[in-house]
C-alpha cells in the first residue's frame, strides 16, 4: 500500500535545500504529483526575498506565506512544496486541518546549512545577521522541524535525498 500524500512539504533551516531538492523530485519525475511548487517565490513574486520585506516587512512576508499555503492545500491537484525555513513557525494549525498532507523535514546540522548558504543578502536576508544569530535562529526553529511526519538526511546530494523522499513514500 503506497503511503503517498496528496501534498508534500518540503521544510529545514535555510541552506537545508529545499528549492535544490524540489527541483530535483520534479527532474526525476516524481509522477505522483502534478504541480512543484516553491513557497518563497509564490510570495515574492518577481523580485526577491529582502526586497519585498523591505517593502512590506517579515509580518506581511509570513502572513503572505500562510495565504499561499492555504490555496495550495485547499487546490485539488497533488504537490510538493518547497516551503520558507520559518513557515512552519505560524503554519502547523492551517497544516494539521488537511491530513492528506505530509510534512517532510530536510535535516542537516547547522554547519551545513551555514556553508551551503550563499549569503546573497537579496536571497537571504536573514544570513546578513550573522553566523551566531542564525545559529540561534536555527536551534530555536528545531522544535516545529520535529514536529514533521519524517525526516531525511539533506546532507546528502540533491538526488540522494530526493531518492530518500521517495523511498520513504514507498514510490521509488
Amino acid at each position: 500500500m503506497k503511503s503517498v500524500p496528496h501534498k508534500l512539504l518540503l521544510t529545514g533551516f535555510s541552506g537545508a535545500g529545499k528549492s535544490t531538492v524540489l527541483r530535483e523530485l520534479a527532474s526525476i519525475g516524481a509522477a505522483e504529483f502534478m504541480a512543484f511548487l516553491d513557497l518563497d517565490v509564490l510570495v515574492r513574486g518577481e523580485g526577491d526575498v529582502a526586497a519585498f520585506v523591505a517593502r512590506h516587512g517579515w509580518d506581511k512576508f509570513r502572513a503572505e506565506e500562510l495565504k499561499q499555503l492555504e490555496q495550495i492545500l485547499q487546490g485539488p491537484e497533488s504537490a510538493v512544496v518547497a516551503l520558507g525555513g520559518g513557515t512552519l513557525e505560524r503554519a502547523w494549525p492551517l497544516i494539521k486541518k488537511y491530513p492528506d498532507t505530509q510534512v517532510c523535514h530536510l535535516d542537516c546540522s547547522f554547519s551545513v546549512t551555514w556553508q551551503r548558504l550563499n549569503f546573497d543578502d537579496e536571497e537571504r536576508p536573514l544570513a546578513s545577521a550573522g553566523q551566531e544569530a542564525m545559529a540561534a535562529l536555527y536551534l530555536r526553529r528545531q522544535a516545529d522541524y520535529q514536529k514533521a511526519d519524517f525526516s531525511v538526511n539533506a546532507a546528502q546530494s540533491p538526488r540522494e535525498v530526493a531518492m530518500a523522499i521517495l523511498k520513504r513514500l514507498r514510490v521509488a
